[in-house]
């Protein structure tokens, strides 16, 4: 892991950064994730309502994206 040859006090700034940024995201990127995902389902069924459908559901996808994207790109 990229905290395994660090303690708490020693880790690079830019680590931390990229943790607190993942922690935050985490924190309060659920919120709009379920609200995306209640606003796909809630808008009616009908073809004019499709491309909001379709770009909520496509928002309920972005924190979860980006998290992963996070730790993908963490710095030594």
């Amino acid at each position: 892991m990229a905290t395994d040859n660090c303690g708490p006090d020693d880790c690079s700034p830019a680590l931390m950064r990229h943790l607190d940024l993942i922690y935050s995201i985490l924190k309060f990127g659920w919120p709009v994730v379920l609200a995306a995902i209640a606003t796909a389902w809630l808008l009616p069924w009908r073809r004019r309502w499709s491309t909001a459908r379709v770009c909520s559901a496509l928002a309920s996808l972005v924190p979860p994206l980006l998290v992963l994207a996070l730790v993908f790109t963490l710095p030594a």
